[in-house]
């Protein structure tokens, strides 16, 4: 890149105030910082120390894009910036950056947006009495894509983050997905409110709609009535291992509609997955159930619930094995906050790359680093040499 650019990347990130004191010895543009902060993270950079030698090793690269008055920030700079930061701000200007680059939602099937939360173990501090730092995403499921973020407070859980979370999304026409901390009637009427739908699992910690739900499908059990209800059944084979499930969903009941705060519910929903292990010959399963405020279409609820667990198997898992984000060793809570932030808009955009699906995101991590062709192809779209 010979000439210097219009470039989306670094307008929506000069959106983000500056925290910093406005004076003549500011050496580096906030925007410049947060850019170079988050490509070096893309690139597999995991400390403020990496992101200094990375993007020092590609100075050339971003001067094509990127004014850079005083050369590379040093380590504390990005340190000293992502500890100021509003981790809100930074979130917000990346994901609506990332929307511009979205990729076409699927016609079929409705967006599910997954809803989970994941701690920050390098955040632990024995000694300050520092618990792990929380945070709380909003997967859409189908793209791939980060679209919204939440530290749980100190001395709250999960249940406290989700309806801040939820405040700050766009549910319109998504189906949002939750595990049990999710299934409080709060969230049940916020997510309805902002004209979105539900899928929760249910479990103990609701005992009173656990029971409703649980009671009734034993019943049509007994009854023989099951088999009337709206089914679906699916069947996989793979790793050694036979799996079939199946999704029933019946009407709620009214007993269950009138429970306080609980009048959204149209369906409840049982899923039993039966998987046989062809080396022992064991058979194992497992019933789980929810409740939901979607019509009784069975095949419809067991997509959206099997969609739930690609916040795990496409974000968690990602940050986990191949960002490794468990081995950052970050205290400063706004820092991990603005890190986790970055890490998983990171995952978000190589996700993206559908042209290289078949490539492992490890690779496709370590190739942004390696070669800035690709690096470009990631943030600008911009054709690689050999296609």
């Amino acid at each position: 890149m010979a000439q210097r650019r219009r470039v989306p990347l670094v307008e929506f990130l000069s959106q983000v105030p500056d925290p910093r004191r406005q004076c003549r010895n500011l050496r580096h543009p906030l925007a410049s910082v947060l850019t170079l902060a988050f490509c070096a993270t893309l690139a597999g950079a995991s400390s403020f120390r990496e992101m200094e030698a990375f993007c020092r090793a590609h100075e050339s690269f971003f001067r094509g894009f990127l004014p850079l008055p005083h050369g590379v920030p040093s380590h504390d700079t990005f340190a000293r910036v992502l500890q100021a930061v509003d981790p809100r701000a930074l979130l917000k200007a990346l994901c609506e950056w990332l929307m511009e680059l979205r990729r076409r939602r699927s016609k079929d099937q409705p967006e599910v947006v997954s809803i989970d939360g994941k701690a920050l173990r390098g955040t632990y501090q024995e000694g300050k009495g520092q618990r792990v730092l929380q945070v709380v995403s909003a997967w859409a499921s189908e793209q791939g894509l980060l679209l919204g973020q939440v530290a749980v407070e100190e001395g709250s859980n999960e249940t406290g983050a989700i309806p801040v979370l939820l405040d700050l999304l766009e549910l319109r026409g998504t189906v949002v997905t939750m595990d049990a901390a999710g299934c409080q009637r709060e969230i049940a009427e916020k997510i309805v409110a902002k004209k979105g739908d539900y899928v929760l699992a249910v479990k103990g910690n609701q005992p009173t709609l656990h029971e409703q739900v649980t009671a009734y499908f034993e019943r049509v059990a007994e009854t023989g009535e099951i088999e009337r209800l709206p089914q679906h059944v699916e069947q996989e084979r793979g790793h050694g291992r036979r799996e079939t499930r199946w999704t029933i969903v019946a009407r709620a009941p009214k007993a269950l509609r009138k429970l306080p705060g609980w009048a959204t519910v149209r369906t409840i929903v049982m899923v039993i997955r039966e998987s046989y292990y062809e080396a022992s010959g064991k058979l194992s399963s497992e019933v789980r159930y929810y409740v939901s405020s979607l019509s009784q279409q069975a095949a419809l609820l067991a997509y959206v619930i099997r969609k739930h667990w690609s916040i795990e198997n496409g974000l968690h898992w990602v940050l986990d094995v191949t960002f490794r984000e468990d081995e950052l060793r970050v205290r400063d809570r706004v820092s991990a906050q603005n890190l986790a932030a970055l890490n998983r808009l990171a995952v978000s955009l190589i996700r993206a790359d559908e042209k290289h699906s078949k490539i492992a995101i490890r690779t496709r991590r370590k190739k942004a680093g390696w070669d800035p062709s690709y690096l470009e192809y990631l943030l600008f779209e911009v054709p690689l040499p050999t296609e």
